[in-house]
């Protein structure tokens, strides 16, 4: 009696390989990185840098890459917005710590004409400004009232060979009037004096209510 061989064991079944895991995290940061020309963009991208990086460590999941390229453009992007503001918030504090003495020098100009006491505005001015100019402007001044106080939003210094002119402007509030003000005063022995100035159209200022 013949024997029947034994059946040999069915091959295992073949299983695809694992589709790979997007990682949005990863080109997201890629992408936000890229674009880190814009204010707090690059902090997304360093967050979702690390996301994407964290991410990446997972089994069937790539993008590590993408997410470290996203990081570094980050970083940088965040370094520069930082230095850059650093930059402007230094300038700015030193040239209005500069032009202090130049906008005391304005105002005590607009209080001596608010005061109708042509002699002591001609005193804070150079000796290039015309008296007559700064007589005229104080006997326009006559129906604006009592200086009250001057606020100024605009400077602009220039320093050409050691000499010193600083440009401001803003307004004076006198008390019936308010006026744009501006003044150009250039730095003469370590003082300022205003080698010229300007009022506006004079505005009305509402009564005060008792």
């Amino acid at each position: 009696m013949s024997q029947i061989p034994p059946m040999s064991a069915p091959p295992p079944a073949y299983l695809p390989p694992a589709r790979p895991q997007s990682n949005v995290a990863a080109v997201v940061s890629l992408i936000t990185g890229i674009l880190g020309c814009i204010p707090g963009v690059s902090l997304l991208a360093v967050i979702l840098g690390i996301v994407g990086i964290v991410k990446a460590g997972r089994p069937n999941v790539g993008g590590k890459g993408l997410a470290i390229a996203g990081l570094i453009l980050g970083l940088i992007g965040c370094l520069g917005w930082t230095g850059g503001g650093l930059f402007i918030a230094v300038t700015a504090k030193k040239l209005v710590a500069e032009g202090a003495p130049a906008r005391a020098v304005a105002k005590q100009f607009a209080t001596d004409v608010g005061k109708g006491d042509a002699d002591a505005a001609i005193r804070d001015c150079s000796s290039s400004m015309s008296p007559d100019k700064v007589r005229a402007a104080v006997s326009e001044a006559q129906s604006w009232g009592a200086f009250r106080d001057a606020t100024f939003l605009a400077f602009n210094l220039n320093t050409n060979n050691g000499s010193k002119t600083m440009t401001i402007g803003g307004s004076a509030v006198f008390a019936n009037a308010t006026k744009p003000f501006s003044a150009t005063l250039n730095q003469e022995d370590g003082v300022y004096r205003i080698i010229d100035f300007s009022f506006g159209p004079p505005q009305t200022n509402a009564p005060t209510q008792p």
